[in-house]
């Protein structure tokens, strides 16, 4: 299934539970634009390693991004979509949050 069509029906099964999903839902949409329309199933681990850690330090947007995709995966990985998740290079508790301030 393409990454776009697995987006929405994600955004429209946790709207349907009663959740806003507002933010996630733009965080998902900025995936699918730097994913591009692929395949679920061909999306590469160092390219959303790419997409969470994007540029300069690690801050609490970094960890929020993280816990979206990890939500989507789950998702995924439930109905079939992919076999496993490429968040699993991931240790957050290592990574500390820097406060920009």
């Amino acid at each position: 299934m393409k990454l776009s069509a697995l987006t929405s029906q994600y955004v429209t099964y946790k709207q349907a539970m009663g959740m806003r999903f507002h933010t996630e839902a733009c965080t998902l949409q900025s995936f699918c634009r730097t994913m591009g329309d692929i395949a679920v199933a061909d999306i590469a681990a160092d390219r959303v390693h790419a997409y969470i850690a994007g540029a300069g330090p690690v801050t609490r947007f970094w960890h929020r991004k993280y816990e979206v995709l990890r939500g989507f995966y789950r998702y995924a990985m439930a109905r079939g979509y992919t076999a496993s998740a490429p968040l699993c290079g991931f240790r957050r508790s290592s990574i500390a949050i820097t406060d920009p301030r």
